[in-house]
């Protein structure tokens, strides 16, 4: 069973708290943005600012104008700041369930 509100992923950007939302509309961009989850992972992990800022925008649901002062916002709260809570987020979106796999679950134990 789903959980609808299971992956809300917050980030604080400048004393601001942005919702990142698990949503089908937000894995496409990504995925179309990067080409896989994998590899917005490792852009996340290798602390790519242009990475978190495409993120960010698709899990907070920015339009365009909306998303175009996120680079300075991200710059200023930190990019070491947010790579744990995105990269976080990019795990919700692979498992938006919140459900663990057969697997993952027999080997918790």
């Amino acid at each position: 069973m789903s959980r609808a509100s299971f992956g809300q992923i917050d980030i604080d950007l400048g004393g601001e708290t942005i919702p990142l939302q698990p949503t089908l509309a937000a894995l496409q961009k990504i995925d179309r943005a990067f080409g896989s989850l994998r590899e917005a992972s490792e852009r996340v992990a290798n602390l790519s600012l242009d990475a978190l800022v495409t993120i960010i925008a698709a899990g907070a649901g920015l339009d365009a104008q909306a998303a175009k002062e996120l680079p300075e916002r991200v710059f200023r709260a930190g990019i070491l700041n947010l790579v744990g809570p995105v990269s976080e987020y990019l795990l919700v979106l692979m498992n938006p369930t919140g459900e663990q796999s057969r697997e993952g679950a027999e080997g918790k134990g």
